[in-house]
């Protein structure tokens, strides 16, 4: 009797022992389902719009400021600074970009959280009010890819390139449109800003977008015109075209000249000496166009009559009424 007092006595300990460990888990789990799903934020702040918030960044730590104080800060995992421009409206409602050691991120400083992941670079997407609505980003292996303004990846970085980068601004897309230019391994085609669906197949050496329904692409090393569908436009093919709404500048055997919307020829012909940037954003022995109050004008790097070392930059504008395009005089 003793025997079988001493068994059951072990197993109702055993058995306890099992309850008591199974309890314990379903309490643990619980706890931390409740601590991801249900749980507030201990470090979450509310924004407040009528509040005038401000950054600052010391000793790798990263600041909330207003006119209450410290509202929010984050400890960096290493050396930290803003990325990019420290005073632009995205940081309006708390989100920052920063530099931390070898990675870009952003930062949600009003839910105390990262929002993104890590990156090599990050580039502004602005509408026509230079407002900024996406960031193009670069990862460590540089491929790149399309993210908005909380850190959710729209294009999946699988591109060789998106856009293109001049001194530092980002270039070659259209917001307006939902158009970025994209390469693949092996050429250039268009893809949707907002999700990276096809527009153009890839099949360019080169495209240059504008916000006007004309897209130049470059075949064979000459430039011609195309709509946003890819039929094509403009079937004489140029060395270099620039696109605005009312007119087409090209450039073909070293002379350029204008093209209504209908693409038919409304100037004359001027001499541009050498070879040209395609893209307009050099003045060393190039062509930069531009429109300022209506008008367009046009410099151009030209030999100079006094030196043939040396080089003029000679500006031009565009008379509508006389249909010619003319040496600007100041005064």
């Amino acid at each position: 009797m003793e025997e079988k007092s001493s068994e059951e006595h072990r197993f109702f300990n055993k058995k306890t022992i099992i309850i008591l460990f199974i309890f314990l888990i379903l309490v643990i789990l619980v706890f931390i389902i409740y601590k991801l799903f249900f749980a507030p934020s201990p470090t979450e702040i509310t924004y407040d719009p009528n509040k005038n918030y401000s950054y600052d960044i010391k000793e790798n730590t990263l600041y909330l400021l207003s006119e209450d104080g410290v509202e929010q800060s984050y400890k960096c995992d290493g050396k930290c600074s803003f990325y990019l421009d420290n005073d632009l409206e995205y940081k309006k409602e708390g989100k920052v970009l920063l530099k931390d050691e070898d990675n870009v991120y952003l930062y949600d400083l009003i839910k105390d959280k990262k929002i993104s992941s890590n990156y090599k670079d990050i580039k502004y997407i602005l509408d026509e009010e230079e407002k900024i609505k996406l960031f193009k980003v670069t990862n460590h292996s540089d491929k790149d890819g399309i993210i908005d303004l909380n850190g959710t990846v729209l294009v999946n970085l699988n591109y060789e390139k998106l856009g293109k980068v001049h001194n530092d601004e980002f270039i070659n897309y259209s917001y307006e449109n939902n158009q970025i230019a994209a390469k693949n391994s092996k050429a250039w085609g268009v893809v949707a800003l907002d999700s990276g669906a096809g527009l153009i197949d890839f099949q360019y050496e080169d495209i240059k977008l504008s916000p006007y329904e004309r897209i130049a692409v470059k075949e064979l090393d000459k430039w011609y015109l195309v709509d946003n569908v890819n039929k094509r436009l403009l079937f004489d093919s140029f060395d270099s075209i620039f696109i605005y709404e009312k007119y087409t500048i090209v450039i073909l055997n070293k002379e350029l000249y204008i093209l209504d919307q209908d693409e038919k020829v409304i100037s004359n012909k001027i001499p541009t000496f050498y070879e040209i940037d395609p893209w307009g954003l050099s003045l060393v022995n190039g062509v930069y166009t531009y429109i300022e109050e209506d008008i367009l004008y046009i410099l151009i790097d030209t030999p100079s009559e006094e030196d043939e070392e040396e080089i003029d930059l000679i500006k031009y504008y565009y008379n509508e009424d006389n249909k010619e395009i003319i040496i600007y005089e100041e005064g």
